[in-house]
């Protein structure tokens, strides 16, 4: 079973429709931040960086993490909260500068290309389209505002073949993820929320998150070899028992006491084909909560329902009108408690079989604040300053 690249990277940030890749025209007025010093001066094989600047002169927020050498990561406009994939590796033989590819947002391939080099906390550059038209200047700095959170990143894999020979099939595992670098409170509380993100047993949870993440893909491992002792002979060298377990734990905000987590997972357990989305933790680190939507929106599902849809519908390119059944199951959008949020908005994510076909992948459905301003939580708002 080859897995598809863009699940390698971000296994499931597939945001079809989001909005445009052109360079944003209204300029935003500094984020207040408060710059930390850097010890760093030369670029890791593991890392998480949060990264403040302008990208076209426009400001924009990064979220840049490493692990074993290969970068994923993503970045918004400030004036409107979209996010834009990035991913890459590390060069070795020049350690201090990278090359990160942006894709696209509606069917993952390549659209720029940000070429930067690397010094005490600052990335500078260039960001180029695909095609060479266009190309603008990249100032980044690592910032860390007040309510934000420092983290590195690690990454295990391992794999395992029960039958001989040179096709014989191999069960993998692979896990990427964040770890605070502060053994505070916070950090403490943000440890156990990322082993909840990886899917962790709570036996685990009393060991330290590299030990955990290795006996977890140790116990993946043995189960299956205790599945491959049950079977055939004939069965168990089939191609269909080629097993594959990949997420990929990152940060995708972190402001205002706010840290989201979304984790991403693809599995192969047989079949025709594997399996794969996004799970997203909006965690209140401040207040030691884990949100839901009602902490975010004072709405129920049949007050929300309609503003969602409208939102799917413009992304589409649909009128009130149109039947959605041409990409949904129904003619219907239901809601759902999946969720994540960015200065700008709220984004809704809906796993493939969840609304409609495998074949259409996930639906990623992004609301303005604008369009939700009178739902939003007056202690939510006031906190992220809207």
């Amino acid at each position: 079973m080859k897995t598809p690249a863009f699940l390698l990277l971000a296994l499931s940030f597939f945001w079809a429709a989001c909005g445009s890749n052109d360079k944003p025209a209204e300029e935003q007025p500094p984020a207040v931040t408060e710059t930390r010093p850097v010890a760093d001066s030369v670029l890791t094989p593991n890392f998480y960086k949060r990264l403040e600047g302008t990208i076209a002169d426009q400001q924009v927020v990064v979220h840049l993490q490493c692990a074993n050498g290969t970068i994923s990561g993503l970045y918004y406009y400030l004036n409107h909260g979209i996010w834009l994939m990035l991913s890459g590796s590390l060069n070795t033989a020049e350690p201090n500068k990278v090359s990160l590819t942006e894709s696209s947002l509606s069917d993952g391939e390549k659209v720029a290309v940000m070429e930067c080099s690397y010094e005490q906390g600052a990335f500078k550059g260039s960001w180029r389209s695909a095609d060479g038209s266009k190309s603008y200047l990249v100032d980044l700095k690592e910032a860390y505002p007040q309510g934000s959170y420092t983290f590195t990143a690690l990454s295990f894999s391992d794999s395992l073949s029960v039958v001989n020979g040179p096709e014989a099939p191999v069960a993998r595992i692979s896990n990427t993820f964040v770890i605070p670098l502060k053994d505070d409170t916070d950090g403490k509380w943000l440890s156990q929320k990322i082993r909840k993100a990886l899917n962790m047993d709570s036996s685990l949870y009393a060991l330290d998150l590299p030990a955990a993440v290795k006996k977890m893909n140790g116990k993946y491992l043995k189960a299956y070899r205790d599945e491959m002792k049950q079977m055939s002979q004939e069965d168990a060298a089939s191609a269909m028992m080629n097993y594959e377990e990949i997420q990929h734990v990152s940060v995708c905000y972190n402001d205002n006491g706010f840290v989201i987590l979304n984790s991403d997972i693809y599995a192969y357990t047989g079949g025709a084909h594997g399996n794969g989305g996004s799970n997203f933790y909006c965690l209140d680190v401040q207040n030691k909560k884990e949100l839901k939507l009602e902490d975010v929106l004072n709405a129920d599902s049949a007050r929300l329902q309609p503003i969602v849809e409208a939102a799917f519908r413009k992304q589409q390119g649909l009128g009130p009108a149109d039947s959605l059944n041409t990409i949904l199951f129904e003619n219907y959008l239901a809601t759902t408690e999946n969720f994540y949020f960015t200065n700008k908005g709220i984004g809704f994510y809906y796993f493939p079989y969840e609304v409609a076909a495998y074949a259409v992948g996930p639906i990623q459905v992004f609301v303005p604040f604008t369009a939700l301003k009178p739902l939003l939580k007056q202690g939510f708002a006031q906190r992220m300053k809207l």
